[in-house]
């Protein structure tokens, strides 16, 4: 109920309200990643990203929140300005034996931010050659932001044949 009552809050208005029903979230169930999730994205969202950070570290590998928690602690250090630490944490997670189209597609986004256009279209490849055949929306999502990454870098011929293949 307390987890329910602050993502709502955190929503709408953030801040202190939100803030204390995570917290009491996390105290009644310190065990629950989604608690944690919870309470790092409202102080992150009140750019307090050093506690955020140390919300996120209560999530733990193994678990089904991880790679969501691995995602939201490279965003907030991108936001902190901490780029490179992101990207480390985004490379290692992307190269790990279990990575996932959403490992390969969130360090994509990273360098595509970053305009380093052919680092962001490998590894949209990446995320791409992960797919099964049958998911043809997340193929087509992804050979459109692979094309246009192909673009902006000035890549045309690639750019057409992603974009086409979208």
């Amino acid at each position: 109920l307390f987890l329910r009552i602050a993502a709502d809050l955190g929503r709408e208005r953030g801040g202190g309200p939100a803030l204390a029903f995570a917290r009491l979230a996390t105290m009644l169930d310190p065990k629950a990643p989604e608690t944690w999730l919870v309470a790092a994205e409202i102080l992150g969202r009140s750019e307090q990203y050093g506690l955020a950070l140390q919300a996120l570290d209560n999530v733990k590998p193994g678990t089904g929140w991880y790679g969501m928690a691995v995602g939201r602690r490279a965003a907030m250090l991108q936001q902190d300005g901490r780029v490179e630490e992101a990207r480390a944490l985004l490379q290692a997670r992307a190269r790990a034996a279990d990575a996932t189209v959403a490992d390969w597609a969130r360090l994509a986004e990273l360098e595509r931010d970053a305009k380093n256009w052919q680092a962001a279209a490998d590894a949209y490849g990446k995320a791409l050659a992960l797919l099964p055949a049958d998911a043809k929306q997340a193929q087509a999502q992804l050979h459109f932001l692979r094309g246009s990454t192909f673009e902006l870098g000035g890549h045309w011929k690639d750019a057409e044949g992603d974009l086409r293949a979208a």
